[in-house]
């Protein structure tokens, strides 16, 4: 949840309420998306995380198993990527910020 929370934070402080609607109704619709067909995300590393932009400054990582997706990260595409993968190896170990259940 931290990732959402600092994404939200950061455009509080750079932009205005709209902004962050707009950024919230991207990562719905990117959420609704990868929930209908988890496989177009590009992966990540060779592991089993997936990536898909929310915006061309966000990316959402995410993984898929047998009984659903597991968002894990939102990341800032501005940061140092030598963290990314140590920041989703201890974000798929705790609570993911959003879980959506296979039927």
């Amino acid at each position: 949840m931290q990732s959402l929370n600092d994404c939200v934070e950061f455009l509080g402080k750079a932009w205005n309420e709209t902004i962050i609607n707009d950024f919230l109704n991207l990562l719905d619709e990117k959420v609704s998306l990868i929930s209908l067909n988890p496989r177009p995300g590009e992966k990540v590393f060779h592991t089993e995380f997936r990536k898909a932009f929310v915006h061309k400054t966000v990316s959402i990582y995410y993984k898929e198993n047998d009984q659903g997706i597991r968002i894990l990260l939102l990341w800032d595409n501005s940061q140092n990527p030598e963290n990314l993968y140590q920041k989703l190896a201890s974000s798929s170990k705790s609570k993911p910020l959003y879980k959506i259940l296979f039927w």
